[in-house]
Parts: C-alpha cells; structure tokens; sequence
C-alpha cells in the first residue's frame, strides 16, 4: 500500500499535477495529510460495518445516514480511478472490484427511491454492503501505518485474525440478510443469533438448534465455509514459513558469531573458532576482547602487544606479526644453530 505512489514519487516537492498530489495523499500513511486520511476512512468503514448490523435487523431509519457513508465510498472511488496512473488496472485489481461492490447499495438506492420500494431495495443490496468490511484489507497491504510500522511477522499474524473476522463477519451479515428479521423465513432474529451460528458451524460443532431454511441460505454458508477451508489454512501455512525463515535466520546469524576468528600470536594461523582458547597450529594462547560494544572483536598478541584491533585490520596486522616472529630472540637462535 503506496508502494507505487512512492516509488514514482519520492517527495512532495515531485508533485506536479493535481492527479499526482491525489494519488499521493490516498496511498500515502506517512505525511500528517495522510494520516488525517487514513483515519477518516477507517472510521468511515468502522461506521458503515455498525450500520450494516443495524439496517440487517430491519432498522431502516437509519437508511440516510448508510446512504451518506455509500455517497462517501462513491467519491472515494471515483477520485481513485481519476488519480489513478493506470485506471483500468485499478478498476480491475482486487482493491478497486472492493471499491465498486461497496458503491453499488448507492445506486440501487439511488435508482429506486420510492417508499412503497424502499425496504425491498435494502434488503436486496445488504448482502453487497456486508462485503465493505473488506475494505480493511487496504490497511495490511503495507507495513507502515498512521501509529507505526510492524515487522513483517507480526504483520502476517494480524492478517491471519483479519481473514478469521472478515470470513465470520461476512458469513453471519450474508446470513442474516438472506434469513434474518427482514424476510419471511426469519430463521434467526438478530445478528448475534446469526454470529453465534457462524462460529459453531465454523468450529465444526453444529448443535443444530439453528439451520439455514432456504436455498440461498444453504448456499452462502457452503461457500463460506469452502473459503474458510481455502483462505485460513493459506495464512497459517504463511505464517508458519515466516517464522521458520525467521529461526532460520537467527541459527545463522548464531552461526556466524560463534564463527569469529582471532590471530594467533606465534603463527598468525586466522582460522579459529570463537570458544577456542589456544591456537589449532602451534598451540598458543588466544586471547579475546570481551567489550564488543566497541566494535572491536578481536585481541591480537599478548604482552604488551595487547590491545583489540578491528576485523578489518587483521589482515597487515599478521603480516606484521610474521615480519616480527622472523626477527625475534627463537628466530635469531635458529639461525646461530644453522650458521
């Protein structure tokens, strides 16, 4: 989510047209514009869930204000594939097919506006206004957000009790308004009593004391229950490979600590293990620095050669090492034995 609007533009002095600051502003959780923003449809959305519970239980006095919050959604849309740099791919992607299915209670309203009409209408479209829950997902698309940023982990956990929610939420508002207060079936009279259905048909209990009564009704739980099998195995099966990856990532980063090397004293041999105290070749002492905080990860010599170097002079030092072994008191006997 504003990966693309970042991309193409990396700083609000590149916005020139007013297509471009549009796209920016809608896709951007950075700027306070943004922010203002996001919070704004996210109340938005939040508020339209609570009104498809209480317009799904026969409360049709509040059909102005849902038709307010569908007016809103349609500006929204209709701004978005404005700005839009490719218009057609969004009105094809996932996120704008969302964006048109959440408009569509607007114009069936719109078109017929009569009383005698009304509930009809609502009941008609409640099934598409239950699916503007989903327009949530736009806000796990990324992982920065207005308060924040998450890593990736904790990202992929919250998308998985998302698809939970969304799967439930959708299951019992699609139920209610197929068999609820509103219809001649009346097969549960609230969405609590809908909600708690959809969790033990979930769950695999199945009590029976509530079953769907007509064909439709049958049918939207079959298939939400084949999405549940398709959607939540899906993310679980993600989360589980992100944490692997992430163990993965720690056993070798363990790895490679315990795999930093010292320079002996006597031979200049480089290749030792963290844990080692004396030199796999001639046998000397190793010495470490314990105070990593420094950067510096390693002790060279002992006596008063001493002292912790940086990794990255190992190198000359050992060729220092070897000039100075060569010209030491065991090389000059070495060769009075020889001469």
């Amino acid at each position: 989510r504003g990966r693309e609007a970042r991309r193409t533009t990396s700083s609000n002095t590149e916005l020139r047209t007013p297509k471009e600051i549009v796209r920016y502003y809608l896709d951007d959780s950075t700027s306070w514009v943004g922010i203002l923003i996001d919070i704004f449809l996210l109340l938005l959305n939040l508020l339209a869930c609570v009104m498809f519970v209480l317009l799904v239980e026969g409360d049709f006095e509040l059909f102005v204000l849902d038709l307010v919050i569908g007016i809103l959604f349609l500006i929204e849309y209709i701004l978005r594939v404005w700005s839009a740099e490719y218009p057609w791919k969004y009105i094809l992607s996932w996120y704008g097919i969302i964006d048109l299915v959440s408009t569509l209670p607007v114009f069936a309203s719109i078109i017929f506006r009569s009383a005698d009409d009304e509930a009809d209408v609502l009941r008609a479209v409640q099934v598409f206004r239950v699916f503007r829950v989903l327009r949530f997902a736009r806000f796990l698309d990324s992982e920065e957000f207005f308060f924040g940023s998450l890593d990736r982990l904790m990202l992929q956990q919250v998308r998985l009790v998302f698809t939970v929610l969304c799967l439930i939420f959708c299951a019992a508002g699609t139920f209610t308004a197929l068999e609820g207060p509103v219809t001649a079936v009346h097969t549960v009279d609230s969405f609590g009593e809908a909600l708690y259905f959809i969790v033990i048909t979930f769950s695999t209990v199945g009590y029976g004391d509530i079953t769907p009564e007509t064909t439709a009704g049958r049918y939207a739980i079959m298939i939400f229950i084949l999405c549940t099998m398709v959607f939540v195995p899906s993310s679980v099966g993600e989360l589980i490979r992100m944490k692997r990856e992430r163990k993965q990532i720690k056993a070798v980063r363990r790895r490679t600590r315990d795999q930093e090397t010292t320079t002996c004293r006597g031979c200049g041999d480089m290749e030792h293990m963290k844990t080692a105290n004396y030199c796999k070749s001639c046998g000397c002492r190793l010495l470490w620095n314990a105070n990593r905080r420094t950067g510096r990860s390693h002790s060279i010599l002992r006596g008063d050669r001493d002292r912790p170097v940086r990794s990255a002079k190992l190198p000359q030092l050992s060729a220092r090492i070897q000039r100075s072994y060569s010209a030491g008191p065991a090389a000059a006997a070495q060769r009075r034995l020889d001469g």
